[in-house]
């Protein structure tokens, strides 16, 4: 079967499909991995370039390289992170972009609870828990180029020090061409 969307963006959980279907509405050809196949049927993709799956036991083959990956809020629930951005990197064409969002778990609020002796509020549905530091060198590791670490928000504290102050972070990297 050959792949309509090599030359274009994959998304890795793409929940309710917002990001998907804007994509393709601006002209990009999306294609989706996700773990539930009632996200993936409510896509509505052709079935080349949609694949049910756990990202833990692997990125799904699709025949060829992408110039974008998406991933929303994925990475931590990743068993062996390095095993997948590897395989990420192997998905990219030359010169393609990771976009990753983040949960932010050195945010000060989870500094302060620390302080005070209580364990900061984390999903347990979280397989790891890695600081911004930890996710550029991982990133450095598997062969990208961490382009920019900031803030999903648009506050002034957010974006000012997002270490400190943003819940959430997004991450451009690149494949270096």
């Amino acid at each position: 079967d050959t792949m309509r969307c090599a030359d274009h963006i994959i998304e890795l959980g793409p929940g309710g499909g917002q990001f998907f279907w804007a994509a393709q509405k601006v002209g990009y050809e999306m294609c989706a991995v996700d773990i539930s196949l009632t996200v993936i049927n409510h896509l509505g993709a052709a079935p080349e370039c949609v694949r049910k799956a756990d990202l833990n036991e692997g990125l799904p083959d699709f025949g060829a390289r992408f110039s974008g990956i998406v991933g929303v809020m994925v990475l931590h629930h990743i068993a062996r992170p390095d095993v997948l951005l590897e395989q990420l990197r192997g998905a990219l064409k030359p010169g393609g972009y990771l976009l990753l969002t983040v949960p932010n778990v050195i945010i000060l609020k989870n500094r302060l609870r620390l302080l005070v002796g209580k364990f900061p509020r984390l999903s347990p549905s979280h397989r790891n828990f890695m600081t911004p530091h930890e996710i550029r060198a991982l990133l450095e590791k598997t062969g990208f180029q961490v382009l920019t670490i900031t803030s999903s928000r648009n506050k002034f504290l957010n974006k000012f020090l997002p270490i400190l102050f943003s819940r959430e972070l997004i991450i451009v990297a690149r494949v270096p061409a």
